[in-house]
């Protein structure tokens, strides 16, 4: 991620000749931010994976509201516009190939969805292999579809198959690729940070445990000094030295790896800006290859348009409908129609219909 003698380099320049305390206390905050990052890192990716369960939703949706409009149309002079040839088979005079057909389609979609949903139940575990596995091709080639669409029909159905499968190729790759290299990131930073904080307590307990060592002899030490005119014995004062001499390598170790430690926890709570650098341009490049290859798709709809204007004109009727030759015609006003009476009205001549009544 980055050089070791920048990293020596920093951490000498940052903590300088720390004391035990003030580097453990530095650790210890250092410690703190990196978790408030993990949980911004873990919600990072529960986002983008909510994301990419939108994605999947929405397609499905997608391929629901085309197969409703099919099975509207079958057998309709619309059908072939809508359908295809493709996805009709009829004989001469038989229609029940096309109902056929669409029924068909719709049940083999309804399929499809399901297992790209159930991909997606995944999503709340990691991807199959590692992102760094995916490496050996570059991003660029590894998040473009390139598939050509020229041979593509030009019907309703033909055109909105084709947007499900490369939406469902997209989101395959949002998922190996986006979503792969958050989790692999995560991953490798939590594995190494808390690997070497359990490291780091260890050799804390070690330093705290001959500093105390230390400064029981030196009292003892002391103390038959001031007992005995010829001083400490030499027993007493070689455990001394040679714990000493464990303090010192144990303070060594703890120090130089606690100022690693702290260099490390900085650079990734810190700089990680820099491995955001990937997952930026994966993102970019991906929605702006998959909307380009989108709208060269959805381009043969226009295809689809001019025939349903030659549908259109062959039955005499206007692109833009027939609601307005459909709605009620308006009464002409020398027709008189006697309106219903209010309640009011009503309770009124019921009343007098029963004065009347009474006084016969």
């Amino acid at each position: 991620m980055f050089k070791q003698h920048s990293v020596r380099h920093r951490a000498n320049a940052k903590v300088g000749a720390m004391s035990k305390t003030t580097l453990d206390q530095a650790v210890d905050q250092a410690e703190e931010t990196y978790h408030t990052f993990q949980v911004k890192l873990k919600s990072l990716i529960s986002t983008l994976k909510n994301h990419l369960e939108a994605m999947l939703n929405l397609n499905r949706s997608q391929m629901q509201a085309t197969t409703a409009v099919c099975d509207f149309l079958v057998n309709t002079p619309l059908s072939q516009c809508v359908i295809g040839t493709d996805h009709c088979s009829k004989s001469d005079g038989d229609k029940s190939g096309e109902h056929t057909a669409v029924l068909r389609y719709k049940e083999d979609k309804e399929k499809e969805t399901k297992t790209d949903l159930s991909t997606n139940e995944t999503a709340g575990s990691k991807t199959d292999k590692p992102w760094s596995a995916c490496c050996t091709q570059s991003f660029d080639s590894a998040i473009s579809h390139s598939k050509n669409w020229d041979d593509l029909e030009e019907s309703f159905v033909a055109v909105t198959n084709a947007s499900n499968d490369l939406n469902l190729v997209y989101a395959e790759k949002y998922k190996e690729w986006v979503i792969g290299y958050l989790e692999e990131w995560e991953d490798i930073i939590s594995t190494r940070i808390e690997g070497k904080l359990i490291q780091f307590r260890q050799m804390r307990q070690t330093y705290a445990h001959y500093t105390d060592k230390v400064q029981g002899l030196q009292g003892k030490v002391d103390k038959q000094k001031t007992k005995k005119a010829a001083g400490a014995s030499g027993g007493l004062e070689g455990k001394l030295d040679r714990n000493r001499l464990k303090l010192s390598g144990a303070e060594e170790v703890h120090n130089d790896f606690g100022r690693s430690l702290l260099t490390l926890m900085e650079e990734v709570t810190i700089h990680y800006w820099k491995d955001m650098v990937p997952l930026l341009h994966m993102i970019i490049k991906s929605s702006i290859n998959h909307s380009s290859e989108l709208a060269s798709v959805v381009k043969k709809l226009e295809k689809t348009d001019s025939i349903l204007k030659d549908v259109c004109e062959e039955h005499g009727i206007s692109i833009t409908g027939r609601l307005e030759d459909l709605r009620p015609e308006p009464i002409p006003e020398n027709i008189k129609v006697d309106e219903a009476p209010e309640e009011g009205e009503k309770k009124e001549a019921k009343e007098e219909e029963g004065s009347s009544s009474s006084e016969s």
